[in-house]
């Protein structure tokens, strides 16, 4: 396993999203570093945040799922609350 180096890290500011844990980054498992958990009053209104906290969320130097995450967010299945257990595998289909 090859160690990857974080060279720069901005977490969202506010709008609801905190990062739980950046032990994954210490270790180099790039995929369990972060759990964001995003509070709001309706479910339109917690997609928007973690929309806007994936938009501001800053990480260099190794790769993320950001991108995959924003995609999520922009489904229209996913805003209607239309999803099952096929909804990942759809969604990487895509």
């Amino acid at each position: 396993m090859s160690v990857k180096m974080v060279v720069h890290l901005k977490p969202p500011a506010g709008c609801g999203a905190g990062i739980m844990k950046i032990l994954g980054i210490i270790l180099g498992l790039a995929g369990v570093c972060n759990s964001w958990p995003v509070h709001a009053e309706t479910r339109e209104d917690a997609i928007r945040r973690m929309s806007r906290a994936l938009d501001e969320y800053i990480i260099e130097g190794i790769k993320t799922t950001i991108f995959f995450h924003k995609r999520i967010m922009a489904n229209k299945d996913f805003i209607e609350g239309n999803i099952d257990t096929s909804f990942l595998e759809r969604i990487v289909l895509e």
